[in-house]
């Protein structure tokens, strides 16, 4: 619905559950996981599960730095022209990448058959759609640099646009 300051608050919201639930994990269940992970047909699934918890806790993250560039760009004045905001949602989506391949790296660490079974296909689903975002990402980087430097943002250009009738 393009609330931001929703989106803000939800993300904020969830990275202080995750954060909460890792604490609570180390601090009070610390020993609990530890033998659980050693065991022989459990371990899979306490290993596969903290992980993740920790791809959701670096999505959030990831998360986060795009819907506070957006928010960012949103909010920046008219005088601001179209390379300054594309710089400053750049940075906010250089910020992001290595939280989303975090992400990636611990979820293709996970087990699929540690889930539930009817969540087990919608999670590989999710796996191979999320690689597959991360990449589109790294390429959107790549077309801003190319794009900022079209635009004149290392130095002015002119450009010359010519029609020709049949």
């Amino acid at each position: 619905a393009a609330n931001l300051p929703q989106a803000e608050q939800d993300l904020n919201n969830a990275l202080s559950s995750f954060s909460q639930a890792q604490l609570i994990i180390e601090k009070e269940h610390r020993a609990l996981v530890y033998v659980a992970s050693v065991l022989p047909f459990v371990g899979d699934k306490v290993t596969s599960r903290g992980h993740i918890l920790t791809a959701g806790h670096e999505v959030a993250v990831a998360n986060a730095y795009l819907v506070k560039g957006m928010s960012e760009v949103a909010a920046s004045s008219s005088e601001h022209d179209f390379l300054d905001k594309l710089n400053i949602f750049k940075v906010h989506l250089r910020g992001s990448i290595p939280h989303y391949e975090t992400a990636l790296a611990e979820l293709a660490t996970v087990d699929s058959t540690a889930l539930p079974v009817e969540y087990q296909q919608s999670f590989t689903d999710f796996r191979v759609l999320f690689a597959g975002l991360v990449q589109d990402l790294k390429k959107t980087n790549t077309v801003f640099g190319g794009l900022e430097t079209m635009l004149g943002g290392d130095q002015p250009r002119r450009y010359l646009v010519l029609f020709q009738n049949q």
